[in-house]
């Protein structure tokens, strides 16, 4: 559902950055039609992207700098990605930096605060998470931090029993549309 939400989102004809590709899973969806770049830290994933895809790829820990120049992609997608960042708001920064007048920022995020994970606290049972995230968020923070930065189009729950109802305690995942 992710996937499709976002090309439908992204359309074709752009200037694409993707950040965290890993092997290009998700960027398959969206990146034919589109000039793509792919960037990430993990060296093994980011050769498996390339020869999945055949986009250019960079290597880089893009946590704090993008190493590309201001206005230059139309669109800039992070998915699964802000929840790895140390510094998020500087991170959105860069992004809102690369992006051009009117450009596209679309990504998602695990919702930490789900009910399952609510209840395993209230449980005493440790949180199922990947212990590379530093960052968690619910609906409301999520929106706050976009919206330092963005304009929010949209912020939709993926997955999830009454995630349409309830997104704050079934959706999985939160995926956004903002504009710079």
């Amino acid at each position: 559902m992710r996937a499709e939400l976002f090309a439908a989102w992204i359309g074709t004809g752009k200037r694409l950055l993707e950040l965290g590709c890993g092997s290009g899973s998700l960027l398959e969806a969206y990146a034919k039609g589109n000039r793509v770049t792919a960037m990430d830290i993990d060296t093994p994933a980011l050769d498996a992207c390339r020869q999945r895809l055949g986009v250019e790829t960079v290597w880089g820990d893009f946590a704090t700098e993008l190493p590309f120049a201001a206005a230059s992609v139309d669109v800039v997608v992070a998915g699964e990605t802000l929840e790895h960042m140390p510094y998020p708001s500087v991170f959105l920064g860069e992004v809102r930096r690369v992006l051009t007048a009117g450009g596209l920022f679309v990504g998602s995020v695990p919702n930490a605060y789900r009910y399952r994970n609510r209840l395993r606290v209230l449980s005493g049972t440790p949180i199922d998470t990947d212990p590379t995230h530093l960052q968690f968020f619910s609906l409301a923070s999520l929106g706050a931090l976009l919206s330092s930065h963005f304009t929010i189009e949209a912020i939709v729950p993926i997955r999830g029993r009454w995630s349409g109802r309830w997104p704050s305690l079934f959706a999985h995942r939160f995926a956004w549309r903002c504009r710079r």
